[in-house]
């Protein structure tokens, strides 16, 4: 029996997708619950897991939020020995932090041996992702040199080039400076993947528009050019199945509290 959990945003999509791929396996999708993005209170939410009796719960989310989910439901009685958190690599930390919580070192030990986090994983010495990172640190800082704040300039129509209010991320509940410094040390897994997508539709439109000289595109077509792309990218092989899965390159890890510790690797997951 498993319950699915995530904001009212995109990653909605991904919630519906998790429920399809339980569907497939033959699980029993109980529950599947949005929040508002920057939620701090859950009492309603935790009442609905409750109800559910769900076992297994799916997390599309922000480590921020997701933590203080995780441990009001177990002060309801969801969660501890028995259950299974399954998280997002933006829903994953490595600790509970939440100050104002009345439970135990034991019992929050108890919560984290239940979680389990997804993140992508490939390789960093590739000649290709050693390109990429050598562009990436080429950029220029978006950043203000003097004071070190987010940059302050406008395009044409005087909307911000860098600075996003809370409002319009959407996706958080503060402001967000779009690029920074452009440091290696800066650089995540999830900057070659998001290279690599772009790459993947500039490929697809290039040969539509330019190799077949199309001049109107439909989507279906796009979408067909972008799953025959086959490539080398930053993140590895890129090739997709019929379904627009990523069949090559790729690999994830699964992570989970080995006692008391932080996160660490305990298997490898790859479609190929």
């Amino acid at each position: 029996r498993v319950a699915m959990w995530s904001p009212e945003s995109g990653y909605d999509e991904g919630c519906w997708g998790g429920a399809v791929e339980c569907w497939e396996v033959q699980w029993s999708t109980v529950a599947q619950l949005t929040y508002a993005v920057g939620a701090t209170e859950f009492s309603e939410l935790t009442q609905e897991l409750w109800n559910a009796r769900a076992f297994v719960f799916v997390i599309f989310g922000l480590w921020v939020e997701t933590e203080l989910l995780i441990v009001q439901a177990f002060e309801r009685g969801v969660g501890g020995d028995g259950y299974v958190w399954i998280l997002s690599e933006a829903s994953c930390g490595d600790s509970l932090t939440v100050e104002d919580s009345n439970l135990t070192t034991h019992e929050l030990n108890a919560i984290l041996r239940g979680l389990l986090c997804v993140e992508p994983f490939y390789n960093t010495s590739t000649q290709a992702y050693l390109e990429f990172a050598e562009r990436w640190e080429s950029q220029p800082s978006t950043l203000d040199e003097d004071t070190g704040e987010c940059g302050a300039e406008v395009d044409a129509v005087g909307s911000p080039l860098w600075r996003w209010t809370a409002q319009a991320a959407k996706l958080t509940n503060y402001d967000v400076c779009i690029g920074g410094n452009f440091t290696i040390a800066d650089l995540t897994h999830r900057h070659a993947l998001a290279y690599d997508a772009a790459y993947v539709v500039a490929r697809a439109l290039h040969e539509l528009l330019e190799v077949e000289g199309r001049e109107e595109v439909v989507g279906a077509e796009l979408r067909d050019a972008m799953l025959a792309q086959n490539f080398t990218g930053a993140s590895g092989a890129v090739a997709f199945d019929s379904v627009g899965d990523r069949s090559e390159g790729i690999k994830y890890e699964v992570l989970n509290h080995v006692g008391n510790s932080s996160l660490q690797r305990v298997a490898m997951w790859s479609p190929e």
